[in-house]
């Protein structure tokens, strides 16, 4: 499982790489002289939501008036890191079953507000889905997706 650190710096390089491309060169503003600099962002992930931290000096000029803008925050209402610590906690619970314990998995969805769905990928894997239904971005729920290995008895 990757640490939660390790996922909040990939969080932050795909915002740092394609937030360019989001404001498609400031091209929905026509009127405007926008100059720029590095985009920097720092992604850290709370129990409900994602905190971003975007450092991206932009200097807009229109009609001799020049503006400066450096700092962009963000908050996502998602629960990430409920559904992280959820996951974490359903894996380690794991370590002591040689099968899917299912009561493990309803009691930490029911704690935690979340919904779970599961299926098998092989014989020996399980893909598990993480949803939080209540937060909603863009009319779509956020899900947590990972898949256990299974060491079954053949028979």
């Amino acid at each position: 499982m990757p640490l939660k650190s390790d996922i909040e710096k990939e969080i932050s390089l795909q915002v740092s790489e394609e937030l360019s491309n989001c404001i498609r060169d400031f091209s929905s503003f026509p009127d405007f002289n926008v100059s720029r600099g590095n985009i920097n962002s720092k992604a850290e992930i709370e129990n409900k939501s994602v905190i971003l931290n975007i450092d991206y000096p932009l200097s807009v000029n229109k009609n001799g008036r020049t503006t400066k803008y450096e700092k962009f925050d963000s908050e996502i209402p998602i629960k990430f890191g409920i559904l992280y610590s959820s996951a974490d906690e359903f894996i380690k619970e794991q370590l002591s079953h040689e099968s899917i314990c299912i009561s493990c998995l309803v009691n930490i969805s029911i704690k935690n507000d979340f919904y779970v769905d599961m299926s098998d990928y092989s014989n020996d894997t399980t893909i598990f889905i993480f949803r939080d239904e209540k937060n909603k971005i863009n009319e779509k729920e956020f899900s947590l997706i990972f898949a256990n290995k299974y060491k079954y008895e053949e028979e």
